[in-house]
């Protein structure tokens, strides 16, 4: 359910459509066009919401650099190719991608896997922006401190089902791995 509409999801299309952007653990497996340039790795979601038969390459161009200066992407040039870059900056572009057409629910899972301590703080700080705008963020993280500094309400996960839902209110680490492990 999303705003009390039930959603009928059957591929990564359907999702995008919803609403829903989805930042992978596995961002040079799973998200990142190797040996292609930031442009299309930035403008790839917002590419395959054009319903044309052309790409408008000005457009693609114009989102990447709008992504590039919000969120202070060190690269040299929009045409470099997107495994040159930092890990931090990589994980910029693909969670840069998802912002170009603002979707309603962000699921981040192990958003700072790999990534620098500035980067790390650039993309709490846009987290917490999203949830600001009343964005739904779902972050999953093996993190505990990350969970316990980013999270209002923790789901305890145990061989792959919910088994509890915890109010984070200053919550100790300890108490949370007790909850995590069952005992």
């Amino acid at each position: 359910l999303l705003n009390g509409k039930k959603l009928r999801i059957r591929s990564p299309q359907d999702a995008i459509r919803q609403g829903i952007a989805l930042i992978t653990e596995d961002r040079k497996k799973l998200a990142m066009l190797g040996g292609r340039d930031v442009v299309e790795n930035t403008a790839l979601v917002h590419s395959e919401n054009f319903r044309g038969f052309l790409l408008n390459l000005k457009e693609e161009e114009d989102v990447t650099d709008e992504i590039v200066n919000k969120l202070s992407v060190a690269v040299q040039d929009r045409s470099q190719k997107i495994e040159e870059l930092s890990g931090g900056n990589q994980q910029k572009v693909i969670i840069g991608r998802w912002l170009i057409d603002d979707s309603d629910v962000y699921i981040f899972d192990e958003p700072t896997k790999g990534v620098d301590i500035g980067a790390r703080e650039q993309i709490y700080e846009l987290i917490v922006e999203l949830a600001e705008r009343g964005k739904c963020i779902i972050m999953i993280s093996s993190d505990m401190p990350e969970l316990l500094s980013m999270s209002d309400r923790i789901g305890v996960m145990r061989n792959g089902r919910m088994v509890e839902i915890v109010k984070n209110d200053n919550i100790e680490e300890e108490d949370m791995i007790r909850r995590f492990i069952g005992v």
